[in-house]
């Protein structure tokens, strides 16, 4: 699977917005039969596949702790690290974003730790 950059920045700003230790973020299953939950808007576009595919990378990376995992018709995302919370600010705002958008486009890379190296060698903090 190839790795979006969108879609991390997508899924660590939902887990920041809409989770809690109390009340996680899960991301459902809405091609599974009788699957009645629909998934957070900031998450919607992405497909089951994806959407796990970015989850796992962003826990390998140390950006999101482990969730519980597969629950039912869903997966319960963990929280974010203090690794996560940092990489988060350095993509955050919007003018950062378009800043950091323009510089992958030319590099396209293809992992998290690529991803914050092209981020900390050209974004100012």
């Amino acid at each position: 699977m190839k790795f979006n950059p969108e879609c991390l920045r997508d899924l660590l700003l939902a887990v920041e917005s809409e989770s809690t230790l109390s009340d996680p973020l899960y991301y459902f299953n809405t091609n599974h039969p009788g699957n009645q939950y629909p998934n957070t808007d900031t998450l919607k576009d992405y497909d089951w596949d994806t959407m796990l595919y970015h989850i796992y990378q962003a826990e390998s990376a140390g950006l999101l702790e482990k969730g519980k995992g597969y629950i039912a018709k869903s997966y319960e995302i963990g929280q974010l690290t203090p690794e996560g919370h940092e990489f988060l600010a350095d993509i955050e705002p919007e003018s950062k974003w378009k800043k950091v958008k323009t510089i992958i486009s030319k590099y396209a890379p293809s992992t998290i730790p690529a991803l914050i190296e092209i981020i900390n060698s050209n974004i100012p903090r």
